[in-house]
């Protein structure tokens, strides 16, 4: 339960499902109005097109999906306050980072690293840049205390076409 003066919406979307599968619900705060007032850091999440213009002449991608996202990372006790929201149950707040808000992790890594929501694509012209990369990102992570979902890592993909022709 939360005493917090905040309070954000919370709505429910559906999760993307396989064609046939019944799409699951997935529960969400909308923090749109929060982070319109939130100080963020110099670095908001990039649009697609910059993505790929970072990408450039990239010829290794390795991509990381972050265990249960960004639940991993706990909240300060401001952001615990300014995290709250409301159900018929009652005024909460999360204790760790919830998807949605602004502001992010992996700062200083951005010659080579591409953090997207739970996403990070590590891009190099070269294997041996690749693994030095990896290194740096892995360490960086370590450090944080965050893990990553095994299932999904792709290590040192080669990037044979360019992006105008996909």
């Amino acid at each position: 339960m939360s005493s917090s003066p905040w309070s954000s919406p919370v709505v429910l979307v559906y999760k993307a499902a396989a064609p046939g599968a019944k799409p699951e619900l997935r529960f969400c705060v909308d923090y749109r109005c929060l982070n319109s007032v939130t100080k963020t850091d110099a670095h908001p999440i990039p649009q697609a097109d910059e993505l790929i213009d970072r990408l450039g002449a990239a010829k290794f991608l390795s991509t990381f999906d972050l265990t249960s996202g960004y639940w991993q990372i706990a909240l300060t006790e401001g952001a615990k306050q300014r995290s709250a929201f409301s159900t018929l149950e009652g005024h909460y707040q999360f204790q760790v980072m919830p998807f949605g808000l602004v502001n992010r992790v992996l700062a200083g890594k951005d010659a080579f690293c591409v953090p997207y929501l739970d996403d990070i694509a590590v891009y190099s012209s070269s294997w041996e840049e690749n693994l030095l990369h990896l290194k740096d990102v892995l360490q960086a992570l370590q450090q944080a205390g965050l893990t990553i979902k095994a299932s999904k890592c792709q290590i040192g993909r080669i990037l044979c076409c360019t992006w105008d022709t996909w």
